[in-house]
């Protein structure tokens, strides 16, 4: 059951979908983690019973990938998709334009570890620190010491690559929701997007977006407002309204739900 905490975010999620004119287009979920199943997912509850026109799951983790496929097979998550538009992949998103390579991935290996957080297995990432530093907290909450949770910190080649270039590898035409919660890197991933250039403008992406920013630094938080800021420049772009979630930002874009302190989310329009 989502905590209650998340009650006003769901209604400003559910209200921006609503608000979309035309076709839904597809969800994209960037760290999908166990999409569907996890305790603390903020857009799940909001997105499950949406007649997208594909879905498409992306996860780093290698075991959980292939746990989220037999799940999708077994009980679709989103079950107004037929189950042949909802798509897993095993790939990671990295905030560069470079083509796709193989790059370390970090993740705590729990198998027979008991009395860890439930979360414990959603810390998965590109980044070593990210990992590192949730085993102090791990530590606190189980009968494990940090020092022997790192130990179980095991290393994995994953491939990785741009945003859009997986978008476009998967045959996606438009964007209704995307969310991204990559344990680390969200606010670099919409940072590094070029919003206005004539590949993102084809999407057309409208509906919301939605990325986790409790582990953005101030400098990249700042790096992605200016982004989004700045991609006024086509028909379908991305705006937000700093610092009032009802003001309305230069062509109908503002930011939603905007004291909810783990993620940032944005209303989109054409």
């Amino acid at each position: 059951q989502m905590p209650r905490a998340h009650d006003g975010l769901l209604r400003e999620i559910a209200i921006a979908i609503a608000e979309q004119r035309g076709e839904r287009g597809s969800l994209v979920v960037v760290g999908a983690h166990h999409f569907g199943s996890d305790y603390n997912d903020p857009l799940y509850a909001a997105v499950a019973n949406i007649a997208w026109s594909s879905v498409l799951l992306v996860e780093a983790s290698p075991l959980i990938a292939a746990t989220l496929r037999t799940r999708v097979r077994e009980r679709n998550p989103t079950p107004r998709v037929p189950p042949a538009r909802v798509i897993v992949v095993n790939e990671g998103v990295c905030p560069s334009s470079s083509p796709a390579s193989e790059l370390p991935f970090y993740t705590l290996d729990t198998r027979g570890l008991e009395g860890l957080p439930r979360w414990a297995d959603q810390v998965s990432s590109f980044k070593y620190q990210h990992v590192q530093k949730h085993t102090s907290s791990m530590a606190r909450k189980s009968n494990h010491s940090a020092a022997f949770l790192r130990t179980r910190i095991v290393t994995r080649a994953v491939r990785c690559g741009p945003l859009l270039s997986l978008l476009e590898a998967h045959a996606i035409e438009r964007v209704g929701a995307l969310m991204i919660d990559t344990e680390g890197l969200d606010c670099q991933i919409v940072a590094a997007q070029a919003w206005t250039s004539p590949r993102w403008c084809r999407l057309r992406p409208q509906g919301v977006l939605l990325y986790e920013k409790k582990h953005c630094d101030e400098n990249s938080s700042k790096l992605a407002l200016e982004a989004l800021d700045h991609s006024r420049g086509c028909a379908a772009t991305l705006g937000h309204a700093a610092n009032d979630a009802t003001k309305r930002a230069p062509h109908g874009y503002r930011r939603i739900a905007a004291n909810d302190r783990e993620n940032a989310v944005f209303a989109l329009s054409d």
